[in-house]
């Protein structure tokens, strides 16, 4: 039922056409992030696990633009939506134009291709809830931002949410280092990157959560972000 409330705020939110694997963007100077030829790539499934994915020796790679590197890596078919696995599989495509952002590029790489507490990847976790939603949830860029004097990169996953007019919500956020790779959520108890980690589901119901907070006044928004740290009750 929960469920059910979650989805349909989302949907109601909508009136608009569903994201494709494209809107998924890593902003300047990272670079455009594509979640593989989309259209090229229904003709390149392979069935695996009881679900369409993405067959690594279909031939497919060489017939998308030559400016994109397609990388196909297998998952783990976590989803039961068999319509959710294009980007599960081939979750990383960028424009090697630039080598000096190959840091940038790989920081953001290690956040999608992390596994979540449901053993669903970010990049899955975030599609599903694109599809789910039927638009209303959108990743508008994931970028990587090194600050002086932080042994780490953050990676920032911005995102639309109901109207596309507004400006997008950078409010996921993940630690990356390199040497060794590790990637930790910057914040595992609070916030909606909390509920990300948690699986496809959670994440759907906290969007629809933050979905009805944006419906409220602004003033009582201002209060809301005021006395969240100090509310001890877990919503979920």
């Amino acid at each position: 039922m929960v469920c059910a409330t979650a989805l349909g705020l989302l949907v109601g939110m909508a009136g608009l056409k569903t994201a494709s694997a494209a809107d998924l963007i890593v902003s300047e100077p990272v670079g455009r992030f594509l979640a593989t030829c989309e259209t090229l790539a229904r003709s390149c499934y392979a069935d695996a696990c009881g679900r369409d994915q993405i067959d690594a020796a279909s031939g497919c790679r060489g017939q998308c633009p030559s400016s994109v590197v397609i990388s196909v890596v297998p998952a783990a078919c976590p989803l039961t939506d068999p319509r959710a696995s294009i980007d599960a599989a081939a979750r990383s495509s960028f424009v090697h134009d630039e080598p000096r952002l190959s840091s940038a590029r790989g920081a953001v790489e290690l956040v999608l291709s992390r596994r979540t507490e449901a053993l669903t990847t970010v990049a899955q976790t975030l599609r599903y809830a694109e599809r789910a939603s039927n638009g209303a949830f959108a990743v508008e860029r994931v970028h990587a931002e090194h600050r002086l004097g932080e042994p780490y990169t953050r990676v920032h996953i911005c995102y639309r949410l109901g109207d596309r007019s507004t400006a997008p919500i950078c409010n996921i956020d993940y630690l990356v280092t390199r040497d060794p790779p590790h990637v930790e959520p910057a914040d595992r108890f609070d916030g909606i990157g909390r509920d990300l980690e948690q699986g496809p589901q959670a994440f759907l119901r906290a969007l629809a959560r933050e979905a009805e907070h944006q419906q409220q006044p602004a003033p009582l928004q201002a209060l809301r972000r005021v006395l969240e740290p100090l509310n001890p009750y877990d919503w979920r």
